[in-house]
């Protein structure tokens, strides 16, 4: 695009949007019941976000009257976002501790807890301060690169299940810890061909970002998964597998579109932390829940929505396996 003043071409679209957002309609979809706790404007976009809130609970938002909702716009090329631009700073500062208190109950009868990285420092700690106190599992998305190290306030990296960051967001948390991070392009150099498995593994010994990872696992018994999301070379996962107390770390492949077109990128990596997690809630192990992972982001690759509806038929198998699977271990005793 040139800065020349001049009108192009192209299509517009209005879909709701957001990290949380996001986690809380797929979630929802998945079957999972599910409260998104966020701050909306007393404007029309909040009416348009409550219109398409059916499959989750927004109704403890917090009204932030005299600002605007949130708001983002994207400027995407061939299904990749080239630029943002953001006006949501007003509504994030309303989700403040004293909100996030008032509804401490909600947070003491939840299963899991998945936090937005655009919520302030002390929003965060307190957010994981009352998930400690009630012993629940927290999810931490950093969502961007100025963000992704608000975690580190008060050692609150230590108290998490699992963190979700892409490959930059890694790299800010990597300096942040004293470790040395690794240029994209090497990745991209590496891991480009997962069948190459030797040179993958000889370029993941040195990788500083696996070096954090596994040091956080040494210093939080809680965490259970890190997944550095890499775009179209897919997931770096690191696990604790609880079964051999062994610490893993291994590529996942990013989903193929197949001969379908991918239409946006953007959702794709919310809808595969809600994937994964909506099959853990429901009993399944870890790579069955990698793959119910993929699955998801793959349906998002291939509509203008951050969440399509498509994801209602993979929550419908989800919950079939859970009765097959109740089924069977009832008839085993």
């Amino acid at each position: 695009m040139v800065n020349d003043g001049g009108s192009y071409k192209g299509s517009i679209f209005q879909r709701c949007g957001g990290v949380a957002r996001n986690h809380a309609e797929a979630l929802g979809r998945l079957g999972c019941e599910t409260t998104l706790l966020t701050a909306v404007g007393n404007d029309d976009l909040a009416d348009y976000l409550r219109t398409k809130s059916t499959v989750f609970d927004i109704s403890h938002a917090n009204i932030a009257r005299g600002i605007s909702s949130a708001t983002y716009m994207s400027v995407n090329i061939n299904g990749n976002i080239v630029h943002g631009f953001s006006s949501i700073e007003e509504s994030i500062a309303s989700i403040t501790p004293e909100y996030i208190l008032k509804k401490e109950l909600l947070i003491a009868e939840t299963d899991y807890i998945v936090i937005d990285g655009n919520l302030s420092e002390n929003s965060i700690k307190r957010i994981i301060d009352l998930a400690e106190t009630h012993r629940k599992k927290v999810w931490f998305e950093p969502t961007d690169i100025a963000k992704a190290t608000k975690i580190l306030k008060s050692d609150c990296h230590l108290k998490i299940h699992s963190i979700s960051p892409n490959a930059n967001e890694a790299a800010k948390l990597c300096e942040a810890l004293g470790y040395e991070s690794t240029q994209f392009s090497q990745f991209e150099s590496n891991l480009s061909n997962f069948m190459e498995q030797e040179t993958v593994s000889k370029f993941l010994e040195n990788v500083g970002e696996l070096r954090m990872g596994f040091d956080l696992f040494a210093k939080n018994q809680k965490l259970s998964n890190v997944f550095i999301t890499l775009g179209a070379l897919g997931i770096l996962g690191i696990h604790h597998d609880k079964r051999t107390d062994k610490v893993i770390c291994f590529p996942i492949p990013p989903p193929s579109a197949g001969t379908k077109k991918i239409v946006s990128v953007s959702g794709a990596g919310d809808c595969f932390n809600s994937g994964f997690l909506a099959s853990q809630l429901y009993g399944h192990g870890f790579e069955q829940s990698v793959q119910i992972g993929r699955e998801c982001a793959k349906e998002s690759l291939l509509t203008i929505n951050a969440v399509p509806e498509s994801l209602n038929c993979i929550g419908e198998k989800l919950m079939e396996n859970l009765v097959e699977h109740v089924h069977t271990e009832h008839c085993r005793h």
